[in-house]
């Protein structure tokens, strides 16, 4: 008898055990809601609602957490960047019912850095995930020579914290924020996002899965090389990013193979991109115990995650 009772404990721990493992691996541990820029037509926020609502129908009804790249007025000023971060939140807590401590906020080149709701910049650790955040305060656009080190202070702290999660066998992904891209494009105001890179891809190459995000571009057609509206690249896809000791007006770059995936989050108020069928857009990951699955988001439904460049 007791033979039997073991034999069907250990058929019972088996088949429980392969229920909890199809659960971890079918349902996700989070899931993250990005976008970026609610300026132009879209700055009262009703195409952010509308893709929100999407996302919502889609069969995303419990969202953990939300993550705004920045940019909620075009104005410059602290006033309208605080309104328009307030329109971020209302609409994103009446959607997905999420509360301001539940959205990071981001500041963009339009935002001052004393800008009412900005979240700490740095790291955001959460049980499932990380979130790294790089404010344009921390990575300037339009750097230059007299505030190179600030970038370069920047990609310091990255890099010291990355190093830290490497030694420790971090497994969770790593999601890093930052307005202003890493890529080459004739905007040229990105000057020193090599360091950035450089520090990236050393610490994916050394085994952290690592997500950057980026926003800023969607006002002209900087990035329809690479697909304008909806950029993605993943680990193995090469990135043209800029020399830091070309002067301006050269262009020059140089050709980076990637460690790590990196896509725009999804602008939310208007593009004038110029590639064929730009759209405004946003993402959502769904953090699984083995990979992360990303899907952009149009007002339609589901998004190519990257345009053909041209």
């Amino acid at each position: 008898m007791r033979r039997v009772v073991l034999c069907v404990t250990a058929v019972l721990l088996v088949i429980v055990g392969a229920v909890l493992w199809q659960y971890q691996t079918r349902s996700p541990l989070a899931v993250i809601w990005a976008g970026s820029d609610l300026q132009g037509e879209g700055r009262d926020g009703v195409v952010l609602s509308e893709l929100l609502s999407v996302v919502k129908h889609s069969g995303y009804h419990s969202v953990d957490e939300a993550l705004f790249l920045g940019d909620y007025s075009s104005a410059y000023d602290t006033e309208k960047s605080a309104e328009g971060l307030q329109i971020v939140s209302r609409r994103i807590g009446d959607a997905l019912g999420l509360g301001p401590d539940e959205i990071l906020f981001l500041q963009g080149n339009h935002d001052p850095e004393d800008t009412p709701g900005l979240d700490a910049g740095g790291v955001h650790e959460r049980e499932d995930y990380i979130v790294y955040m790089i404010h344009e305060g921390d990575f300037p656009s339009f750097s230059d020579e007299d505030n190179a080190y600030i970038t370069e202070e920047t990609a310091a702290k990255l890099d010291a914290y990355l190093q830290m999660c490497i030694d420790t066998h971090e497994r969770r992904p790593i999601f890093v924020m930052t307005h202003v891209p890493l890529h080459m494009n004739w905007r040229e105001d990105n000057r020193y996002a090599k360091w950035l890179v450089d520090v990236l891809n050393e610490a994916g190459d050394a085994g952290l899965n690592l997500i950057v995000l980026y926003a800023h571009n969607h006002s002209d057609d900087y990035d329809r090389y690479l697909g304008g509206s909806c950029v993605y690249l993943a680990p193995g896809d090469d990135l043209l990013v800029p020399d830091p000791t070309a002067a301006y007006g050269e262009l020059r770059y140089t050709t980076e193979r990637l460690s790590f995936t990196y896509l725009n989050a999804g602008y939310v108020g208007f593009t004038a991109t110029k590639e064929e069928g730009e759209a405004r857009t946003c993402t959502v990951f769904a953090v699984y115990r083995d990979r992360v699955e990303v899907t952009r988001f149009d007002t339609d439904g589901i998004h190519d995650l990257k345009k053909r460049g041209k």
